[in-house]
């Protein structure tokens, strides 16, 4: 998980933010993310059961920007109104160099990381509507859905039962996270 969560969150989607302007902190969060799916097989990139972290939320000109403690920043939307939000990071990874030699392609493997939750706000009994400056968010309730899948060549020899490898591709690795507000 922590593996899975690194790659998500040293990924910065939506950079267009200005560094100049200053964040408003939403606060703290320890998170604890409980495996809820693994089409994958726990042998692809070491999934763990249980995990627990914490994250830093804040908002900067209306993006989201999640920042786990000693990783970098990921961003994402965040709807004020409803109190949910949506990070989504891809990346792509060549985990088969081509070798023309066999007629091999090679295989690019892509990865697709979407968290989408819902904030609760003291005073409302965990209610996500209606979020507004001056509410003191209390904790927060997720899915984090990870997704593996060719992106070009053949990436036959990742699919068995070895390290490393996946049931199948496409494949998909689900956490629910529940998160508590411990800091400001």
């Amino acid at each position: 998980m922590r593996r899975a969560l690194g790659l998500l969150l040293s990924t910065v989607l939506l950079g267009g933010c200005d560094d100049a302007t200053e964040a408003e902190r939403l606060g703290v969060y320890s998170v604890i993310a409980t495996r809820t799916q693994d089409t994958c097989g726990s042998q692809l990139s070491g999934k763990v059961q249980r995990a627990q972290f914490n994250v830093v939320l804040s908002l900067r000109q209306g993006v989201l920007q999640w920042t786990p403690a000693g990783a970098n920043a990921a961003s994402g939307t965040y709807n004020v109104f409803q109190g949910t939000f949506r990070i989504a990071v891809e990346a792509s990874t060549q985990m088969i160099a081509p070798d023309r030699r066999r007629e091999f392609p090679g295989c690019v493997l892509r990865r697709v990381d979407v968290i989408e939750g819902a904030v609760t706000s003291s005073g409302d009994a965990g209610a996500t509507a209606n979020v507004d400056a001056g509410t003191v968010l209390t904790g927060f309730q997720a899915q984090e859905t990870i997704a593996y899948g060719t992106e070009s060549g053949d990436c036959s020899p990742l699919i068995g039962v070895g390290g490393g490898q996946a049931f199948a591709l496409p494949c998909t690795v689900g956490y629910r996270m529940e998160a508590t507000r411990v800091g400001p």
